[in-house]
């Protein structure tokens, strides 16, 4: 393989993962939201 397009490639998948990596924090985030969200809903259902 040449040694230009190994090194394309290399770049390409250096930012494919860095956008993986936003995607899994994203995810993160907003699956602890959902969790302090469901927790109010929850304590508020219990309160009425």
């Amino acid at each position: 393989m040449e040694l230009s397009l190994l090194a394309s490639l290399i770049f390409q998948l250096r930012a494919q993962n860095q956008v993986l990596k936003k995607g899994v924090v994203d995810e993160q985030a907003n699956s602890a939201s959902l969790k302090v969200i469901s927790k109010n809903f929850v304590l508020n259902m219990l309160n009425l």
